[in-house]
């Protein structure tokens, strides 16, 4: 990697506020709609229609599963043309997909010969390939935006602009659901589902405007007609990238074995209510903001690893107060997210180190290897992870399935191990003067 950079290659676009303000714009408003078609809503829904517990790791998997999709991002945006038509084609054809789940919970539904909670899963699986590609390309377009010292500023004002949205818009969700759900009849819950699904489809389609309006600068890259997957080995010959990309996935294969676990553990053991879960995470919401803050002031790689690692060691507690956690003591799980308030800084101080240490405008293959790759090992290990609990599930006299608590705590015992050897990653990353963002 060359110490220091031409001074072509430092005559880079510069951001205007209007501009940036659209970014956040987009982000505010995509995360919106985010927050009503998936993650818990979505699980919660998965639930209703009657989804076992390795359903529930596979669909909770699923985005991330399908997100290596985004290794082909480069290849076919050079194929079309523009990045920026890519995306566009990409997000259209997600956002379709999405709009069909709500129609699985209606009555007497069946698609392809699959139950109700296995065609969400389809949906999902198709719906989260395009975006994959799509949100490839947008860290990379938006990277050739500003120059390296501007990205903590770009990136954790899109953070704190999300992590707003999700304090609140989520919390109206649940309301909304858990009052149709005592009021309505079983049968009819589906709609409560469809019309919190359609809000959502709908801020996700309006947040596509803010975005096109802003220009997508021309890459400096040559196309290649060889498939991705054929030209990956030179990014992995890189020290720097081949040590944080090992902090990445090693990082994504221990959360995603927790995913079934915790949402059975907030159920089952805590009696959590999908508004009482996302009461919860505003209080982890509010303090990524904080975090994501503290990220976004950093400017150079060795500030991006610090920040790196102290963000995804602080996070590796939280494993101590879900095994604390009960029906009569809850509030444990308050320490829990106090602790993955840390991931504001992960969050933003992660994509951040792998831009510095990654050649400028060329961030489209290290990205989709440290964001898509890690989401599907993370993938996987939650399948794993659903597989795993499944299987240590007891048998009363009367037949009836339990978890016993100790088959929850020997996989958040696990999962922390593989979080704390993540954070040690990180301090093996090498970084020093010749990998300092040039201004």
């Amino acid at each position: 990697m060359e110490s220091r950079k031409p001074e072509s290659e430092q005559k880079l676009n510069t951001i205007t506020t209007r501009q940036r303000r659209a970014i956040w714009w987009n982000a505010a408003l995509w995360m919106a709609g985010h927050t009503l078609t998936s993650g818990a809503f979505l699980s919660y829904f998965a639930v209703d229609l009657g989804a076992s517990s390795l359903l529930l790791g596979l669909l909770a998997a699923a985005p991330e599963l399908v997100g290596s999709s985004g290794l082909w991002s480069r290849w076919l945006s050079q194929w079309v043309g523009s990045r920026k038509v890519t995306w566009l084609v990409c997000t259209v054809i997600a956002r379709a997909f999405t709009m069909l789940i709500p129609l699985a919970g209606a009555p007497q539904m069946e698609l392809w010969g699959l139950s109700s909670p296995w065609v969400v899963l389809a949906l999902v699986l198709i719906s989260q390939s395009f975006q994959g590609v799509a949100t490839t390309l947008y860290f990379a377009w938006l990277t050739d935006l500003t120059t390296p010292t501007g990205w903590g500023r770009l990136f954790a004002g899109r953070n704190i602009a999300s992590l707003i949205v999700q304090m609140t818009v989520p919390v109206l969700g649940g309301l909304i659901r858990d009052r149709w759900k005592r009021s309505m009849p079983a049968d009819e819950l589906w709609w409560a589902y469809a019309i919190v699904f359609a809000i959502g489809i709908g801020l996700l389609l309006i947040s596509i405007w803010p975005l096109w309006m802003i220009p997508d600068p021309e890459p400096r890259q040559t196309f290649s007609a060889r498939p991705p997957v054929l030209s990956l080995g030179r990014w992995w010959q890189d020290r720097s990238l081949r040590r944080l990309l090992a902090h990445s996935w090693c990082l994504a294969i221990a959360n995603g074995l927790t995913q079934a676990a915790f949402f059975k553990y907030q159920i089952t053991v805590v009696g959590l209510s999908l508004t009482g879960y996302f009461l919860l995470a505003d209080i982890m919401y509010g303090l990524q903001v904080i975090t994501s803050l503290w990220a976004g002031r950093c400017r150079t790689a060795a500030d991006h690893r610090r920040v790196l690692f102290l963000g995804t060691l602080i996070t590796t507690f939280s494993l101590l107060f879900w095994c604390l956690a009960s029906r009569e003591q809850w509030w444990w799980l308050i320490g829990a997210f106090v602790c993955w308030g840390a991931f504001g800084a992960v969050n933003v101080a992660g994509p951040n180190l792998l831009f510095a240490l990654s050649p400028r405008h060329e961030t489209t293959v290290p990205l989709a290897l440290f964001r898509q790759v890690a989401g599907t090992l993370a993938g996987l290990s939650g399948i794993l992870g659903g597989w795993w609990l499944d299987s240590l599930t007891v048998f009363s006299d009367t037949g009836k399935p339990t978890i016993p608590l100790t088959a929850f705590w020997l996989i958040f015992a696990t999962s922390w191990i593989g979080r704390v050897i993540a954070a040690l990653l990180v301090l093996r990353v090498p970084t020093g003067s010749d990998l300092t963002p040039e201004t």
